[in-house]
């Protein structure tokens, strides 16, 4: 991931940023507090690849601004657009990965 900037999350900005994702609706501070150190918001300055398809990383993306594009194995592309419904659910969650995951430039997740 040589075309991104990687930087922790702290609380305020963790749970600022959850209030809007509805796969953290129901989660309570003591929960995100948990999660806290493992965090990491991702800045895409050019398109860069977060996920190869069939990869097994362990990261879970949410999709905060911008766009990503989505590639399944059968050449199928997909944009997924902050503010789209899904795009507040884990990404390519799925361990080995049904899709490519490609943050497009200025993407934030």
């Amino acid at each position: 991931m040589n075309q991104a900037s990687v930087v922790p999350i702290h609380m305020g900005t963790l749970r600022r940023l959850t209030l809007s994702l509805p796969y953290f609706r129901d989660w309570s501070v003591p929960e995100l507090k948990a999660i806290e150190p493992c965090c990491r918001s991702v800045v895409a300055s050019a398109p860069t690849t977060l996920l190869k398809l069939s990869g097994v990383e362990p990261f879970v993306y949410f999709l905060i601004r911008g766009e990503v594009e989505l590639l399944d194995a059968n050449g199928e592309r997909r944009v997924l657009r902050a503010g789209d419904l899904d795009a507040g659910f884990p990404i390519a969650s799925q361990r080995p990965s049904p899709l490519q995951v490609s943050a497009l430039p200025g993407a934030e997740l």
